[in-house]
């Protein structure tokens, strides 16, 4: 935020009805924030401020039940997709920051998505980050430094992350062409549907067509007559 715009924070917040403050301010912000109110420029406005917190990054323990509640949110069948050794190679790279968290799995599931694995391990993260490092790209703060272990290792038989990613693309177009070929059927089912109710229609109004052509029937009448004739107190 430029200077003038929390100087024009600092005004607003001098309104009240002489008992209390008729608005309540709220500054939320990176750390970066924290340096620019400790600006002398600042120093009115930074002595208004009477509740401040700082939100730690996760620890060990809470990085492996955020990703578990993440999971768990979008319904994920199997709680342990990600092995336990995987957790402590997403915590050394992330250091807890949940945006990081975010990536590194995010990019993860991808690649196993791809290479069609039941699980992901810590090499297929440490996979993740040697080629995030490898395009010049970091996770901001220190840099991420892969292990060396595995930084050599192949993440699967099917190479490197970017034939993954061709493969994944692969992948989707071909469920994109059954998804097409499915819709393709059902239009086809319906219009059949359509055309047997069609001749359906047309083979009952052919019927009412020819009774109507059809000559009455003499018999009943005839019956009904002789009926009249005997009279109801007389028998055949």
């Amino acid at each position: 935020l430029p200077f003038e715009t929390l100087e024009e924070i600092r005004m607003v917040s001098n309104l009240n009805d002489e008992k209390v403050p008729l608005l309540h301010v709220i500054l939320s912000g990176q750390p970066n924030l924290i340096k620019r109110l400790n600006d002398p420029k600042l120093e009115q406005l930074l002595q208004r401020v009477a509740v401040h917190y700082h939100l730690e990054s996760l620890n060990r323990n809470e990085t492996f039940q955020y990703i578990k509640h993440r999971l768990q949110i979008v319904g994920s069948p199997d709680p342990d997709l990600f092995a336990e050794e995987a957790f402590d190679s997403i915590y050394a790279h992330s250091n807890g920051v949940p945006r990081v968290i975010n990536l590194i799995c995010d990019t993860a599931l991808v690649c196993g998505f791809a290479g069609q694995l039941k699980q992901l391990d810590r090499n297929v993260i440490e996979r993740v980050v040697a080629d995030r490092l490898k395009m010049g790209l970091g996770f901001g703060g220190r840099p991420a430094v892969p292990d060396r272990k595995v930084q050599g290792q192949s993440m699967n038989s099917h190479g490197s992350l970017e034939k993954n990613h061709q493969e994944l693309h692969q992948r989707v177009y071909e469920i994109a062409q059954l998804v097409h070929k499915a819709v393709g059927l059902q239009e086809t089912v319906v219009a059949q549907k359509k055309d047997q109710q069609r001749e359906i229609e047309r083979l009952k109004q052919k019927v009412e067509n020819l009774e109507k052509r059809l000559p009455p029937d003499p018999y009943p009448k005839r019956i009904q007559s002789f009926l009249k004739k005997i009279g109801p107190g007389n028998r055949l």
